[in-house]
């Protein structure tokens, strides 16, 4: 499959009227970071195993309980502890580190687990036992050469990155009254349809979370409508 890179979001951008000279690619970049993250869509990510094997990276160091993730890493699919071969289970309750003592037991009758700890915008594993290594299965972003997030060439895939470019752009272009409403609701209108379509196409975008994407860009379909030809 062939990829587009940020500078054709752009183009596109241009395309649909927008003038870019003030638009920052890192804004383009988290946005579409943000929109392509929810997917699980194959032709998004790249797998990666840490077992240090066939130029794979290695295992992760775990001290006192801790370790730290890949900074690529976007989605976690796997964690192993290497000395077993055996899968930790994701314990979902966040424990406080100056508990972790006391909640940590070596009862060899306890299955491992781990938990994951957001520091900001890094974030680590902590697992059950005191020290050793972990294999991490894990999806990362494929990236350009200038280490850009590349879009798929799938035609809802890439509509739905641009509409939520362009929507995200539009909004703030509203706001500077660079736009009128009608074009911001037309942008969002695109931009749901192909939220949708490209959930049709996706195992984990459910309803629930593309209403949520809707309550947070706080869409909200108007009257207002570009005008029809009457015959």
């Amino acid at each position: 499959m062939s990829y587009f890179s940020i500078g054709y979001i752009r183009e596109q951008l241009v395309s649909l009227g927008f003038d870019t000279a003030d638009l920052y690619d890192n804004d383009l970049i988290e946005w579409i970071g943000s929109a392509l993250m929810i997917l699980e869509n194959d032709c998004v990510y790249e797998k990666v195993v840490t077992n240090g094997e066939d130029g794979n990276p290695s295992p992760i160091q775990i001290i006192n309980h801790n370790g730290d993730f890949p900074d690529d890493l976007v989605k976690l699919d796997l964690v192993v502890n290497k000395a077993t071969g055996l899968a930790l289970v994701e314990e979902l309750s966040v424990v406080p580190a100056m508990y972790s003592d006391n909640f940590f037991k070596n009862d060899p009758n306890l299955v491992d687990t781990f938990s994951i700890l957001y520091l900001g915008k890094s974030k680590k594993i902590q697992v059950s036992f005191d020290n050793g290594e972990v294999i991490l299965t894990y999806r990362r972003f494929i990236l350009d050469e200038n280490g850009n997030v590349m879009i798929p060439d799938d035609q809802y895939i890439y509509r739905y990155v641009l509409y939520h470019c362009a929507s995200m752009l539009a909004t703030r272009y509203y706001i500077q009254g660079k736009v009128d409403y009608r074009m911001l609701d037309y942008l969002n209108s695109n931009y749901l349809f192909y939220t949708a379509a490209v959930g049709s196409k996706s195992k984990n975008l459910t309803r629930s979370k593309m209403e949520a994407l809707r309550l947070k860009r706080g869409v909200i379909r108007s009257t207002f409508r570009y005008p029809t030809k009457k015959h």
